[in-house]
């Protein structure tokens, strides 16, 4: 029963959040570590579109063994950054963008492990009931 809530709620989609922006995480760091690298293009996470198609599959319920049902999709596709101009001298990383990509991504993932948190908080409080 427990799996099933978790499977098919807001959980999944959160958690789906977090390996993502832990993936972009790991990609900014890595775009930073070389910015002194001649050649390296930018790299980029897009997961955007996948978490719509997610969140859009997430509802979905079947009936019968031959409808679509709700599927488990990938956190997110790597890949070179629009902006191939070089910035530095030497490849297209610039140091301050990717410093404020890095403290927006930071954002993002308190703001869902803040509402994973109030999920389980609640789920929580549902389990065990009011305490008086």
């Amino acid at each position: 029963m427990i799996d099933h809530i978790l499977k098919k709620t807001t959980f999944s989609i959160l958690s789906r959040r977090l390996d993502q922006d832990t993936l972009r995480h790991r990609v900014i760091s890595h775009n930073i570590a070389n910015v002194n690298t001649r050649g390296y293009q930018a790299k980029d996470v897009d997961f955007d579109n996948v978490l719509q198609r997610t969140s859009m599959q997430t509802h979905l319920d079947t009936t019968r063994p031959d409808h679509f049902g709700s599927s488990q999709s990938p956190i997110g596709k790597i890949v070179n950054a629009a902006d191939k101009q070089i910035k530095n001298g030497i490849n297209n990383v610039d140091v301050d963008e990717q410093m404020v990509a890095l403290a927006k991504n930071q954002l993002d993932f308190d703001f869902t492990a803040t509402q994973l948190t109030k999920l389980f908080r609640s789920l929580k409080m549902s389990i065990r009931g009011r305490q008086v």
